[in-house]
This record gives C-alpha cells, structure tokens and sequence, in this order.
C-alpha cells in the first residue's frame, strides 16, 4: 500500500515516505490552556488520532509528540497586546500555573471521552525555556535577530523565501500587519517577536542573555519539536488557522537556525462551521465537548460525526447532523449485535468462501485504499454500509453461516483499531420475565394477526420501559433510553 498525504508544502498529495526507515516522528500543534477547547479545536485532534492510527497500522514505529502552550500565546497580532493566559489568570482570580493545571486536565479529560490516543510527548512550553533560549541564541549568531527595548524580533527580510509557505509576499504583509499596533523600534512589520522584554506585570518570566522576559509563542513549537524528533521530522501538523502566521514563522526559525528542511509534510485541517457560522463567543456557538453532553450526546457521537466528512474539507456541525450521527452509531451497534447473535446455518464452503471473497475484493481492499488516500474516512464510511447491507442480506437469508459472522466481526474489530466508534462490548441487560411474557404476547397477537391486541401490547411494554422490534427469528426487547 502507498500512503498518500495532501501536503500543503506543495499545495497537493504526495507519496509518503518516512525519513529513517520504519521510524516516523510527528509533531502536532497543541492546545492553548486558558480555556475550554471547543468543538472545531478536536476536529484537528480526532483528525491526527486517525493518522496516529494509520501510521501504526502500517508498521511505522511512530513518535507522536503534542506541545501544551501554557505561555506566550497573545491574544492577537498586535506588538502590545496581552498574553492569553495572563489574561486568563486576571479574569478567573488565579495564577497562570493554576489555569494552566485546569484546563489542561480539562482537555486530556475531552480527548479520552473522544477515544483519542495520548501522544507519547506531550511537552509543556514552561518546561522548555532553556531550548527556546538555545535556538534564539543560534538565530542571533547567524544573523536573523536584532533586539529593540520590547524583545528580541526575528528578521523576515534575512530569510529569503518568507511567505513562500503560506504563498504571501513580503509586501503584501506590509499592508496587512501595519494595521496593528507594533514596536517602533520593528524593522518591517511581519518580523515577529522570539522574546519578549518590558512586561515587568507578567506573571511569568526567565532571566535570559537579552534580560527578564518570556517566549514568543512560535519559538516554542520550534524548540520542542526540535528536542524531541531532531532539525528535521516527518509531519507537521495543525489547523488552517495555524498557517500564517505561526508555521510560517516556525519554518523561518528553524530552517534560519539549521539550515535544513524543517517537517517534510505539512498537514492542515479545514475549519468548522456552525449553523454556517464561524463559530464566535458572540454568536454564542463555540460548543465545549460538556455542551454536547447536557442534549445526551457522546464524545463518540461526535467523533464519528467528523469522520463523515474530509478532513480538507469545510464542515458544518448542527444538532440535526450530530444527532443523525448517534443514529447512524447505534445502527451500527445494534448490528455488532445482531453478528454477536447470529445462530448461523450450516452452508456449503464453497458458497461461504464466494460470498466472504466477494466481500474483501469488492470492500475490504477499497477501505484499506481510502484510508491511505490522505485519510479518507468518509469513503471508508461509505464502503463499511456497503458491507453491513451485504451481511444483512445474507443473514435475512440464512445463507451466512457463524463462522461468517465471526470473520465480519473480526474484521470490523480490526477497522475500528483506526476509526475507533463502534462497541462491542454492548453492556447485557436482563429483561424481566414478566417483560418477556407481554412481549411473547404480543409477537402471538402480531402472528395471530390481531393487530388491536399486538398495539395494546406494545403500549404495555412501553410503560414498562421497554421497545420491541419484530425479527427474521422472532422478536426482539430493548430497554429504552
């Protein structure tokens, strides 16, 4: 199998290969903790957990590592404008460490009720100050710094192909950022601040060669996927929101500092929209994962809400969607059950040989195409109901034996080690017999044809809490809710 990865490098797929062998190291921008992380912020992480997958999947012995920006994350473009968490700190009463500690927690908590695999590095910029002070030492001695009374700036002009990344000239960026408040002391108005000085409020703050400060925000990224995966790694990854400016800074630092390629792929995820929307504190649509689980909604609802749609491509969350997502999951769920269940048929070998032949040329093999086509869930999606319709129709007919049932649950185990939304392990529940009578009624009534005493019974069990489904074998119980 070839993998395939849309590479914003070079605006378009291209083949993947690991650069050393069977080893691949995968760097993903991470939260920033001075608030709740909302919907549109875990479309990126559930997107990178399905490569996490993929990569393993294909043998790859991988090192994912995630920072946790708890530092140095401004509040927008402007020169003096505040730092995120500071911000956050003043508002809530509390230190930058404390919020930094809750909301951290806060997110780890959201990506474990989203099945989403824990990094292997999950770094905190606080507890990389002296590799960010390194890398801009490096910086200066080669010539891409220069320092004013506020900080230590880096020198767009000095590296040759800024804004090449993110396909913006020099000069255009000169009319965007000179409407922000910047530092008089900045020579062209992209140069972007690596540490910052004159903030003696800030809460937290280093000695450093060029005096008492704090990072930038985009050295951090710089200097800890550097410890961790060397001058050059495998993939970058992020949102769209995270291309300029930030990795267009992260690539003008660190490439300036070694001289080497920085990340051979760059992977972005695509925004997500509410109702049409961007989502907005003012619009009051920027949903935390607890939002959706006051309507009754699970993390896995939403994961496999976002699985439906290409990563690359715009989506639009509503309650509706998400709601058709819990259903569509439960169909899936009730039929791992129905397989569990199957008493099966004794047929011949040959035909049980055609039929499961025929399922893995015509499905099985398309899934594992689409997968390693720049992660092409919702075609995977597409290709597992085309299974399930299949295996349905099998059993309706009794032409799938057990041992048929247990392969197509075999394999559905082993697809969800990357999708990772289906159950098996269904919790039982014992149906009262008194529950059981009334619905053995009411399958006689149903066969008998008195549809009048089949209804009443089916009210009955209803206020009993229970719903009853009519099967090719007979009937079936369901407590409701």
């Amino acid at each position: 199998m070839v993998l395939r990865f849309y590479n914003t490098r070079i605006r378009s797929k291209g083949e993947f290969e690991a650069l050393h062998g069977s080893k691949v190291g995968l760097y993903a921008c991470g939260p920033t903790v001075y608030h709740y992380a909302h919907i549109g912020n875990y479309r990126a992480y559930v997107t990178w957990d399905v490569l996490h997958r993929l990569l393993e999947r294909r043998k790859f012995k991988l090192t994912h590592v995630m920072n946790i920006t708890d530092v140095g994350h401004l509040q927008s473009d402007a020169d003096d404008t505040e730092d995120k968490m500071e911000r956050a700190a003043r508002e809530e009463k509390k230190s930058p460490q404390q919020i930094a500690e809750f909301y951290t927690h806060a997110f780890m908590q959201d990506m474990e009720k989203l099945h989403v695999i824990r990094p292997a590095i999950i770094c905190k910029a606080t507890d990389h100050i002296p590799e960010m002070i390194k890398l801009i030492q490096k910086l200066e001695k080669k010539g891409f710094t220069y320092s004013t009374g506020d900080g230590v700036y880096f020198n767009v002009e000095k590296f040759k192909s800024y804004g090449k990344f993110a396909g913006i000239a020099l000069d255009q960026l000169k009319g965007v950022r000179e409407e922000v408040n910047r530092d008089p002391g900045k020579k062209h108005p992209a140069d972007f601040r690596l540490w910052q000085l004159n903030q003696p409020s800030h809460a937290l703050q280093w000695d450093s060669p060029w005096g008492r400060g704090y990072p930038g925000w985009h050295i951090e990224c710089s200097a800890m996927a550097m410890k961790y995966l060397g001058d050059r790694f495998d993939i970058h990854t992020g949102g769209m929101d995270n291309l300029f400016p930030h990795h267009q800074n992260e690539i003008a630092q660190s490439e300036g500092a070694t001289g080497k390629p920085f990340a051979n792929f760059w992977m972005h995820v695509t925004f997500m929209l509410v109702n049409g929307q961007k989502m907005s504190k003012s619009l009051r649509n920027t949903y935390t994962i607890a939002d959706l689980e006051k309507k009754g909604f699970e993390g896995l609802d939403f994961r496999y809400l976002l699985l439906t749609a290409h990563y690359k491509s715009e989506m639009n969350f509503t309650w509706d969607s998400l709601e058709a997502a819990r259903k569509t999951r439960k169909g899936w769920n009730d039929f791992i059950q129905r397989l569990q269940k199957y008493k099966g048929k004794k047929t011949s070998e040959a035909a049980t040989n055609f039929m499961m032949n025929d399922l893995q040329k015509d499905h099985f093999e398309r899934i594992e195409g689409f997968l390693d086509d720049d992660l092409n869930t919702p075609m995977v999606l597409a290709q597992l109901f085309e299974i399930q319709k299949a295996v349905n129709g099998y059993m309706d007919r009794e032409e799938f034996s057990k041992s048929d049932t247990r392969k197509i649950l075999e394999y559905l185990k082993d697809i969800n080690e990357v999708l990772d939304v289906f159950e098996f392990d269904q919790p039982i529940h014992s149906i009262p017999a008194h529950v059981v009578k009334l619905g053995q009624e009411r399958d006689a009534a149903r066969k008998a044809k008195d549809w009048k005493k089949a209804d009443s019974l089916r009210g009955a069990l209803t206020k009993e809490g229970y719903s009853i489904v009519d099967t090719k074998d007979g009937f079936e119980i369901i407590p409701l809710g």
